[in-house]
């Protein structure tokens, strides 16, 4: 006989998602910066400013992120190249 599972114990709506890549395109669509998951899972948790009980954090191949979390990243720039633009 089946019987329904009201415990909402498995599946996304338990576990929030999981952020596997992060890209900043400029106004083009070009991109000036990637990360992917193995990035992700080892962005430092001193640059995640959690707003909630919920926290997200470095996970074992991605960011964690609980349902109900919100979070601002920090990310170091430095790295991208921007294009010269000529003086008006």
């Amino acid at each position: 006989m089946w019987k329904k599972n009201n415990d909402r114990t498995e599946d996304v709506d338990v576990y929030g998602s999981f952020l596997i890549g992060i890209q900043i395109l400029n106004e083009k669509g070009v991109i000036l910066k990637m990360l992917n998951g193995a990035d992700l899972s080892k962005f430092s948790k001193e640059h995640i400013y959690n707003h909630y009980v919920a926290k997200i954090k470095p996970g074992k191949h991605s960011l964690v992120i609980p349902l109900g979390a919100k979070a601002d990243l920090i990310m170091r720039m430095g790295d991208i190249l921007l294009e010269k633009t000529k003086p008006i």
